[in-house]
């Protein structure tokens, strides 16, 4: 991946001057499965996203870089969630319990369908699975709760009174809006590619001297067609002139060309050329 980008890089002006600016060009460039989705189409997709249900180690670069981003006393999450120190887990448990349905009030079945497994609703830590159907008094108070955690994102949540669709709502828009603007803000660049300036020529010209030249596009009746080289414009403009007029072709593939040497070119017969068309 990084040679074809670096190869896409040098073929500007076949150098390394101004590389950053130039790569981020190249990668803003992309279409298709290949192109940097826009932030609001990057929000929309991670603030609605079953991101419980996620691979895991997308999981745990996603939580890994939430946590550690923006400072230097960092938790080495990717280690601490491969032995099982940590684990990712939910703040509204999986399972409703009477005091979670009070908590979350009359529309408590809807808030735990929507929110279960969004990012607003889940967090590392070392402990909760010991109290995973807690009240989130409990699991914000006790002696392994949010308030004793080490964790910046624990500490955040120790903050809130209460946990509903308002504080999970309000914590997933704050995740987020770190994702999109902060830890995968899009690249901006400068760099311009120099505008290419290309020859042209008609028909017309008898002296024209195409020996050695690439071809980019081709006008016929006023229609500009691009091309990748001279037989892609060859092929373009018999099938023009084909769809116009079909004994065009006809009259040299069954008459008798030899002499003007038009026979090793049209044939109806496909196994009398070398690669037919």
């Amino acid at each position: 991946m990084f040679l074809n980008l670096n190869r896409e890089v040098l073929r500007y002006d076949h150098t390394t001057a101004d590389y950053v600016n130039k790569l981020a060009y190249v990668l803003l460039a992309k279409k298709e499965s290949g192109r940097f989705p826009r932030d609001d189409e990057f929000s929309q997709a991670l603030a609605n996203k079953a991101v419980y249900q996620m691979r895991g180690k997308y999981k745990a670069y996603l939580f890994e870089r939430l946590e550690n981003y923006g400072t230097v006393e960092t938790k080495d999450v990717y280690t601490l969630l491969d032995n099982e120190t940590y684990s990712i887990e939910h703040i509204m448990p999986q399972h409703l319990t009477p005091t979670w349905n009070q908590e979350l009030g009359p529309e408590a079945e809807e808030i735990h369908s929507i929110w279960l497994h969004r990012l607003g609703n889940l967090t590392l830590t070392a402990y909760n699975p010991n109290m995973s159907n807690g009240s989130f008094q409990e699991k914000r108070d006790g002696a392994k709760g949010f308030k004793n955690s080490g964790l910046r994102m624990n500490q955040r949540i120790a903050a809130k009174n209460q946990w509903g669709m308002a504080e999970i709502q309000e914590r997933n828009e704050k995740m987020v809006a770190l994702a999109t603007q902060s830890i995968w803000a899009p690249p901006v660049t400068t760099f311009k590619p120099a505008v290419k300036e290309f020859d042209t020529c008609t028909l017309d010209e008898e002296d024209a001297e195409l020996t050695g030249r690439y071809i980019v596009k081709f006008s016929y009746r006023n229609a500009e067609t691009p091309v990748s080289s001279w037989t892609d414009m060859f092929d373009h403009v018999v099938k023009y002139l084909h769809g116009e007029d079909r004994t065009i072709l006809a009259a040299p593939a069954e008459g008798d060309y030899e002499t003007e040497n038009l026979g090793a070119y049209f044939s109806s017969k496909p196994d009398g050329m070398r690669t037919p068309l």
